[in-house]
C-alpha cells in the first residue's frame, strides 16, 4: 500500500499541475507606462519626478502578471500619475537594450527599479522576478515619499 501511494503521488501531482500548463498567458490591452528606448531620454521621461522602470519581454512568463499588478496601482496610471512609470521592452536583443540592462544591472525580466528624479537607482527598492502587490506598493510609496519629504519637526 505504501509503495502504491509513493508511486501514485507524483502522478496525481502532475495531473493537478497539468491544467495550469494550458492557461493562456495574460495580455494587457493598454500599454503600460511610457516606453524607455534609450538612457538619453531617461531624465526627460521622468519629468522631474521619481520613476519606476519596469523591464519586461514578450517571452517572459511572469512579466504579464507583474504588468497586471502595476496596472492596478492608481498612482501609476491616469492622466497625471503621481509616479512616472517607464517600460523597457527586452523582447528584442538590441545594442540599446543591452546598454540599458547593463546600466541598471538587470539580468532579465521581470524587474522593477526605482530611480530618483535624476535617474539614480535606489538599490534597496529593486524588485526581481515575480513579486507581490504589497512589494510594488512599497516601492510606489517610497517614490511618492521622495516627492513630498516629511517635515522632521512633525
Amino acid at each position: 500500500m505504501l509503495l502504491a501511494a509513493l508511486i501514485a503521488w507524483p502522478v496525481l501531482y502532475f495531473l493537478d499541475y497539468l491544467p495550469s500548463l494550458k492557461e493562456e498567458p495574460m495580455h494587457l490591452t493598454q500599454p503600460l507606462g511610457e516606453s524607455l528606448a534609450s538612457l538619453e531620454t531617461l531624465r526627460e521621461r521622468l519629468n522631474g519626478k521619481p520613476g519606476i522602470i519596469f523591464f519586461k519581454a514578450d517571452w517572459c512568463r511572469n512579466c504579464p502578471r507583474v504588468a497586471q499588478l502595476l496596472s492596478e496601482i492608481p498612482e501609476l496610471s491616469g492622466d497625471s500619475p503621481k509616479v512616472s512609470l517607464l517600460t523597457v521592452d527586452l523582447t528584442q536583443q538590441t545594442p540599446e537594450n543591452t546598454h540599458i540592462t547593463q546600466h541598471f544591472n538587470v539580468f532579465g525580466p521581470p524587474a522593477i527599479i526605482l530611480v530618483d528624479q535624476s535617474g539614480i537607482i535606489l538599490e534597496e527598492y529593486r524588485l526581481n522576478g515575480l513579486v507581490t502587490l504589497p512589494a510594488i506598493e512599497r516601492v510606489v510609496a517610497k517614490a511618492i515619499d521622495m516627492q513630498h519629504p516629511r517635515d522632521l519637526a512633525d
